[in-house]
């Protein structure tokens, strides 16, 4: 009889315990099988930088040829300045000058981008958000 008790009283217990964990759908740590939000959610971002044709005939006719991209100081690319897009690429797509940031746990975070051309003369500079499982798309413009 004190074995069905114990085996009840176990069941009932496990039964009971809600699981914690991340119900956020836009973290990278998200658990569907999680009944309650205990803030543990991580969060990444991703911006991608483009410019248009119009962009693209100044660019050359003021000498640039190569455009190195920055983030937060760090390389994320370079691109040549004579190929333009005729549209905002998506992140992450082939020959796109994207790059994805870890936000840990806030949803948001601004950052400081540069892009220098092979000469050293800063072209664009200043600063854009990352928003929490988006793809940002950034336009540089003359």
């Amino acid at each position: 009889m004190n074995r069905i008790y114990i085996v009840l009283v176990v069941v009932l217990a496990l039964a009971s315990c809600k699981q914690e964990g991340c119900r956020d759908m836009d973290a990278v740590n998200f658990d569907p099988a999680v009944d309650e939000d205990d803030g543990s959610c991580l969060f990444e971002g991703k911006v991608v930088f483009w410019y248009d044709e119009d962009v693209t005939f100044p660019l050359l006719a003021d000498g640039a040829e190569v455009l190195t991209f920055y983030v937060d100081d760090a390389v994320i690319g370079t691109h040549i300045a004579s190929e333009f897009w005729e549209s905002a690429p998506g992140c992450g797509e082939e020959g796109s000058l994207s790059m994805t940031k870890y936000l840990g746990d806030e949803p948001y975070a601004t950052c400081l981008y540069e892009v220098i051309d092979q000469d050293g003369f800063i072209r664009w500079t200043g600063e854009f958000g990352f928003s929490k499982g988006e793809c940002v798309s950034f336009e540089l413009e003359e």
